[in-house]
């Protein structure tokens, strides 16, 4: 039923492919990820992460009650002493799908005890100095969930985020840009998430407070030259963490 949906909206779209019943699927989940092995569980996650890309099914499992059964799955990945690449990996891909519905971010993001499962998620993964892809898919969630804390916001006047959880990232984020030494994409894609998170941040907060603490200027502009003087490093760096920071 799942496969079938899957290749239908490939090949034929949204109008033609009828929601499964995600009831159902969500249950499957939920019982692969307690008797399943970790190293076997991949497909149903990979299953997961397809499903995802349509925004009628992320948005009803953002709704889910206690969001039931990405809980389940996250903190599976979450509390494995050794979880297996693959699985880490597919689990960061699929946290990424949910933003295909807004609904993660005006109602998901706003459940405390989910958003702190996800920034650990988050921070481990960024600090993976074993599997550059899991660095890479990293850096795509905390992108997504930057890019969500700061349109709530400049729209609503208020953090989705708790501010504990925004520290962590910002602390995680500035370890692993100043870590990375190879891949110019990724810190890129780092400096964005870290410019959202602390743009528009109050000046009392934690947030502004770790990144002087860990000299976030200083972290950003020496990767100018590795950037090839990339704009986007002058701006994250001199401006918004050094004059902006300043002021």
């Amino acid at each position: 039923m799942i496969a079938a949906f899957i290749t239908t909206r490939r090949d034929s779209g949204d109008r033609e492919a009828p929601l499964p019943a995600l009831p159902d699927f969500a249950s499957f989940l939920r019982s692969a990820a307690k008797s399943i092995p970790p190293e076997n569980l991949f497909a149903a996650y990979d299953l997961f992460r397809l499903t995802l890309t349509d925004p009628r099914v992320s948005g009803f499992f953002a709704e889910e009650e206690d969001a039931a059964t990405l809980t389940e799955l996250i903190s599976h990945v979450n509390d494995l002493k050794q979880c297996p690449y693959n699985l880490r990996l597919v689990t960061l891909q699929l946290a990424c799908n949910l933003f295909t519905s807004s609904l993660t971010r005006t109602h998901l993001l706003g459940h405390e005890s989910f958003s702190a499962m996800l920034t650990h998620l988050l921070s481990a993964s960024l600090l993976d100095d074993e599997h550059n892809n899991v660095r890479i898919a990293a850096a795509s969630l905390a992108f997504n969930i930057a890019a969500a804390n700061h349109r709530m916001r400049v729209e609503a006047g208020r953090d989705v985020l708790a501010e504990s959880e925004q520290v962590e990232i910002v602390a995680a984020l500035l370890e692993a840009i100043a870590a990375e030494t190879e891949n110019k994409e990724a810190v890129l894609a780092l400096l964005n998430s870290l410019g959202l998170l602390v743009y528009c941040a109050d000046m009392d907060s934690e947030v502004v407070d770790v990144c002087k603490a860990m000299d976030a200027k200083g972290t950003v502009m020496s990767k100018l030259d590795m950037c090839d003087k990339e704009e986007v490093v002058v701006e994250v760096g001199k401006v918004l963490l050094g004059k902006g920071l300043e002021m």
